[in-house]
């Protein structure tokens, strides 16, 4: 923590340390204080951060940061004469809520040692008042049963206000209500199930459903707060259940609810948590105006893809800065909290549903075996790691070039999949020795070629290292893994290889014929996988219009009208590792990337979506188009038809009959030109690919 000038650090390694002094400007190290493991840990902080504690020992300890004074508020332990049960901790101590003022209720549940309940079993709650520094018992709820059960009684909840003298307990499927002067208990609701409330994360608000009324009316949500006992409830319409998920910090959101927008029409000019319901989608933009809206949250983690898009193209046009509830299903699954609202991603402008896959074909074919990555540090290598360690491989081994990429999946692995067998190799696809060497020494089941120069303008300035790393490096691996017996190897290409007007694309097409011709003369399973563009990887549009709108403009598009297929990496990788199960050699597979995506427009959306107006607030520049680039990209080429597989996002184009022994020939030549540093090498590409048309020279 940073407090005044000072920075704190709790180390997991058992330190608690005042590591900087701004006034000193040295290191000073406090000394160990305590020592505690990360799974022990009952942790509480007020919200300025004046006061933190922590149960360590069954003991409750207070920390105050800005006096680095630590305060042993409670403990059970350390009354001398106490009886054998209590020295041998048969109790336990639950922190259960801390106020702004770093009072803290708490609970201790088993055998009492003191007090008018000493020798009972029960739970006990108490009351840490900082200012006077007394700990006072508020209640004590008494059990004949064991010291374990008297724990387990404690319950989902426990909450003690203050401000009320009212103590409030979640149990059984009861939220109980006590008042302490009066000792009278009031069960406030029954038969809650954990799908059917929600707290607080400091436990000061509870959420909970409520069944439909004897006179017909329909079930909502009652609103607790719990420390001034004040509610409210939400209403359901006709024929729908509403459910707590969840609260939003308001430490994260800071503005003023305005106004819903809600397409049942059953909820129109009724309130939510006293807010008007004014309008559907179709009204956004007039609630915008008369509102005075600069913000709109898009809370519909559940909405398809489709109406998700339809919705944001409205928001889009009102100027306003957008943000979005996280998924659904990462709520429910608690990995990650309603509070972090994010900011409006080009893939939820796309508007396709999430593409989904057999996990159990790609398992049965990746466990077990070992799987073979070169350019495993790129964008799309780095994925296919990621999934294919999930598949419990019986070794992974990564090859590539740039040790720095290398070592960050290395480091990404280790920790995420500390029981992974893995192999980091550095080297070069073009290197004919390291890359024999590399098969022969690992024996391989499986290689997933994704080794490859792939930005398009700067290899229209170096055709040759295009052909010698794309062309030739894919050939030396190919003839690795025939020579050793590889049993399947899959190449990672692109659209840009369908009618190429560009060398890169130009190069991943000779890729395909490459493994085309290899699958024909060995026992190997050599197959192609095309896709098209990726949100997200390195040399994307994408976080390049991001860095552009943060910098305040302009943003840069090459042409008005240009268009692109895209789809995320992992999506992009998950079908690929479907393809490899689907693949039986000489097929190349083509993903259905969705409908294309104008450019112009996916820019014009980002800034609105970021709060601005395009050409206004942040200019947009034409730049013409690069070398090589292509208006659109095909994913498919005519001769090559279409075949359908289990998969409706995977298709197959029939293998193109080549002469193979000309090709050889081919590649001969080209390869000698390429050593030899040609100024032609593109002219020599196109006798050997005859759909690749280069731009016109003006």
């Amino acid at each position: 923590r940073y407090v005044e000038g000072t920075v704190y650090l709790l180390d997991y390694n058992r330190e608690l340390e005042k590591v900087f002094d701004g006034d000193a400007e040295s290191f000073d190290s406090a000394g160990i204080l305590f020592g505690i493991a990360p799974e022990d840990i009952q942790y509480e902080e007020n919200k300025d951060g004046t006061a933190a504690a922590f149960v360590q020992a069954d003991n409750l300890w207070l920390f105050d940061p800005e006096r680095a004074e630590l305060t042993e508020v409670f403990s059970f332990d350390s009354r001398e004469g106490a009886d054998a049960r209590s020295r041998n901790r048969d109790h336990t101590v639950h922190m259960l809520s801390m106020d702004d003022k770093g009072n803290i209720a708490f609970a201790v549940c088993g055998y009492m040692n003191r007090g008018i309940h000493e020798g009972q079993v029960g739970t006990a709650i108490y009351y840490f008042d900082r200012e006077q520094s007394i700990v006072e018992e508020k209640a004590f709820i008494s059990s004949v049963k064991s010291p374990a059960v008297a724990e387990e009684e404690l319950g989902k909840m426990v909450y003690y206000s203050q401000e009320q003298d009212v103590l409030y307990m979640l149990a059984d499927g009861k939220l109980y209500q006590t008042e302490l002067g009066e000792e009278e208990q009031t069960v406030l609701a029954e038969g809650l199930t954990e799908d059917q409330y929600a707290l607080s994360e400091d436990g000061s608000r509870i959420a909970y459903q409520v069944p439909a009324g004897e006179d017909g009316g329909n079930a909502g949500i009652q609103v607790l707060d719990l420390q001034s006992g004040e509610g409210y409830t939400v209403e359901a319409a006709d024929g729908e259940t509403v459910r707590p998920l969840g609260f939003v910090n308001s430490d994260f959101v800071r503005d003023r609810l305005a106004c819903v927008i809600d397409d049942n029409p059953t909820k129109l000019n009724k309130r939510l948590c006293g807010i008007p319901i004014v309008g559907d989608r179709y009204q956004i933009g007039e609630m915008v105006r008369q509102y005075k809206i600069s913000k709109i949250i898009f809370a519909i983690p559940s909405c398809p893809a489709k109406q998700r898009k339809e919705i944001l193209d409205i928001c889009a046009t009102t100027g306003c800065e957008v943000q979005m509830l996280p998924g659904i299903f990462q709520m429910v699954n608690g990995e990650v909290s309603v509070s972090k609202l994010r900011n409006v991603d080009p893939q939820d402008l796309l508007g396709r549903e999430p593409i989904q896959v057999n996990l159990e074909e790609i398992i049965g074919y990746i466990s077990g075996k070992t799987v073979l990555v070169t350019g495993g540090g790129g964008s799309i290598g780095s994925e296919l790691c990621r999934q294919i360690a999930s598949a419990k491989p019986r070794q992974l081994i990564i090859f590539d070039i740039y040790e720095n990429n290398a070592y960050d999946i290395q480091m990404e692995l280790r920790r995420n999949f500390p029981e992974l067998n893995l192999e980091v190799l550095i080297g070069s696809v073009r290197n004919t020795n390291r890359v024999d060497y590399l098969v022969r020494t690992y024996r391989p089941d499986l290689i997933f070629h994704a080794a490859a120069h792939k930005h398009v303008p700067l290899m229209e300035e170096s055709p040759n290292e295009a052909i010698k790393n794309n062309v030739f490096g894919t050939y030396k691996m190919a003839k690795a893994a025939a020579k050793y017996g590889v049993k399947r190897f899959v190449l990672i290409s692109t659209d840009k290889a369908v009618n190429p007007t560009n060398i890169m694309g130009a190069s991943k097409r000779l890729c395909e014929m490459v493994v085309q011709m290899m699958n024909r003369e060995s026992d190997t399973e050599f197959v192609a996988v095309r896709f098209g563009n990726v949100l997200g990887s390195n040399g994307s549009v994408i976080p390049l219009f991001k860095r552009q709108i943060a910098q305040g403009g302009p943003v840069t598009v090459t042409h008005p009208d240009i268009i692109r297929f895209f789809m995320t990496i992992p999506e992009a990788v998950s079908l690929v590792l479907q393809a490899g199960y689907y693949a039986k050699g000489g097929e190349i597979f083509i993903l259905d990337m969705g409908e294309p995506v104008k450019i112009d427009t996916m820019a014009r959306n980002m800034i609105r979506l970021s709060g601005y107006e395009p050409d206004v607030d942040i200019k947009i520049e034409y730049t013409g188009l690069r070398p090589g680039e292509k208006l659109y990209e095909e994913l498919l080429m005519k001769e090559e038809g279409m075949q359908e597989t289990a998969n409706k996002l995977i298709h197959i184009g029939k293998p193109i009959e080549m002469d193979d022994e000309k090709f050889r020939q081919q590649l001969v030549q080209l390869d000698q030109a390429c050593k030899a540093e040609v100024s032609n090498i593109k002219d020599i590409v196109a006798e050997i690919v005859p759909t690749y048309h280069q731009p016109t020279k003006v």
